[in-house]
């Protein structure tokens, strides 16, 4: 940490979250505030829009916004705020084990850190590896839904202009399938 990941727009339903962790204050000054998303999609060619407070105040929370993040600048923040809580972490490590007790239940790992290798057991484990999937792809088999084997690409342009709301994410659907995710 921190690494390269292209950058993400937090859905609104994350912002509780973050205050639960204490995070707010830090995204508030560190990140661009996202206040709603417009869409263009469809046969109909007006855009139309979903307003974050407005959605948020429906559920009596006081949010307004979410965060569009730089994701090596976030995953640094989250992994910081998760050691200053207390948890244990190890960077720059490998695991080679997926450890089980008697009935199934995933009880821990073993990896290897600067040569040497360790056991890590917890009443819970999480699989924090991302697309990686480090142990899903070691305890179960993978299956592909054939029709949903999409492909993403990305770029950043400079002559990006929004439409209305500039604090908005864009999305567009593009004739003949897909779509189009504008961050300003």
């Amino acid at each position: 940490f921190p690494r390269y990941q292209i950058g993400e727009s937090m859905v609104s339903g994350m912002a509780p979250l973050m205050e639960e962790l204490g995070l707010v204050a830090e995204l508030d000054a560190r990140f661009q505030h996202k206040s709603g998303i417009t869409l263009r999609w469809g046969k109909d060619p007006e855009p139309w829009r979903s307003d974050f407070s407005a959605a948020f105040s429906s559920t009596g929370s006081h949010f307004t916004h979410a965060w569009h993040v730089t994701r090596s600048e976030f995953d640094e923040l989250l992994l910081d705020n998760a050691r200053s809580l207390g948890a244990k972490v190890h960077e720059a490590a490998q695991v080679t084990e997926v450890l089980k007790d008697e009935s199934g239940r995933t009880t821990g790992v073993v990896y290897t850190q600067g040569g040497e290798t360790h056991r890590a057991t917890a009443r819970f484990v999480v699989d924090a590896s991302g697309q990686g999937r480090l142990l899903t792809r070691r305890l179960t088999q993978t299956s592909w839904q054939e029709d949903l084997r999409n492909v993403a690409v990305w770029s950043y342009f400079d002559s990006y202009t929004p439409l209305d709301h500039k604090d908005d994410i864009l999305v567009e659907a593009i004739e003949g399938g897909g779509w189009y995710w504008y961050i300003h």
